[in-house]
């Protein structure tokens, strides 16, 4: 439960946001997942050549302040003003005035509607010249998680994940794989919107996905 949830309707549209976790010190779980954020960009961004970012959700600000550390020129988007985005705006109703070498948009899609984010999906080609690089939460359970570490062998890792079949985060409208927003759903609505996955990595319930705009002209 987020306790400083909070919600603003627009069009009869709900949209659920949080600062004040922000203010607090991250599990070492959510250290993982801004690594993962990382690693699902690499090699498909280039600071040599200037390129620039737009980041959708502010969260912390980690991932956009630790690009702008290796040089990239980030600009950020959200709703929520005491997060003191560069912009603050509704994505969904945004009319972004220029364009931008790549997207950033982890855990913020199933924030918003499900209508809702597939309007937000199907423009990134508009604003977006390169990749974007979205995550996106899936509805399961783990209920076993065993890691063992034997003589002279690799460590083995025994999982059973099964889906949880309701959504305990009150801020989320929908995740991957609950009722009929099925996985492979929202893989085919990325690229319908002329966006192919290039990369796909999951850690823990995350999937993160690496998307090139297919109809880009900087080769």
């Amino acid at each position: 439960m987020i306790e400083d949830l909070k919600s603003i309707e627009l069009k009869n549209n709900i949209y659920k946001y949080g600062a004040e976790w922000t203010k607090h010190l991250e599990s070492c779980d959510h250290w993982i997942f801004y690594w993962f954020q990382q690693k699902i960009m690499d090699g498909f961004i280039n600071k040599n050549k200037s390129e620039t970012i737009i980041e959708i959700g502010v969260g912390s600000e980690f991932t956009a302040n630790y690009c702008r550390s290796k040089g990239f020129n980030v600009t950020t988007l959200d709703i929520d003003e005491a997060k003191k985005p560069d912009i603050l705006a509704n994505v969904v109703e945004y009319n972004f005035k220029e364009k931008y070498d790549h997207l950033m948009a982890f855990e913020i899609l199933e924030h918003i509607p499900y209508e809702e984010s597939q309007k937000i999906i199907k423009k990134i080609p508009t604003f977006v010249k390169k990749f974007a690089f979205i995550s996106l939460p899936r509805n399961e359970r783990t209920l076993l998680n065993i890691e063992i570490k034997l003589p002279l062998l690799k460590k083995i890792k025994l999982e059973w994940k099964i889906l949880a079949r309701k959504i305990f985060s009150e801020a989320h409208h929908w995740e991957l794989d609950y009722k009929g927003y099925k996985t492979k759903m929202i893989e085919k609505s990325f690229i319908d919107a002329g966006l192919k996955i290039r990369r796909k990595l999951k850690n823990r319930y995350i999937y993160f996905y690496a998307l090139e705009v297919c109809n880009h002209d900087y080769i």
